[in-house]
């Protein structure tokens, strides 16, 4: 149920953001801001209290491992996100041309498509 509307929400962002590739930039733009890069910081920081949990509660080795494993991903994409890459990410989007933007809204139409397809 919840792909289906995932789906349908992601076909119809793909459709829009296909026939206006300036919204797609101009959102982009706009989630660079310091509150959202917040926000996900506080994000990752649950989620590795979480999978931390996972790990303590494991009793076999491998789900021990992978937790481990997904311990140090969350922890590397916490420092990914900071400001110097945040204002990295943001000149990438300012340079890149319309037709950069109607490709990856292709690509979401297309997992929209898929979604709704599982």
């Amino acid at each position: 149920m919840l792909s289906k509307i995932l789906g349908t929400l992601w076909v119809l962002f793909g459709l829009w953001w296909l026939i206006k590739p300036e919204s797609l930039k101009n959102r982009l733009r706009k989630k660079m801001n310091r509150r959202i890069r917040l926000f996900v910081l506080l994000f990752m920081f649950v989620f590795a209290m979480l999978i931390l949990g996972s790990i303590f509660q494991a009793k076999d080795l491998f789900a021990r491992l992978i937790g481990a494993a997904g311990l140090v991903i969350t922890i590397q994409i916490i420092k990914v996100i900071t400001q110097k890459t945040s204002d990295k990410l943001s000149d990438f989007v300012e340079g890149r041309s319309i037709v950069f933007f109607r490709i990856g809204a292709l690509l979401i139409l297309i997992m929209g498509i898929l979604f709704l397809l599982a």
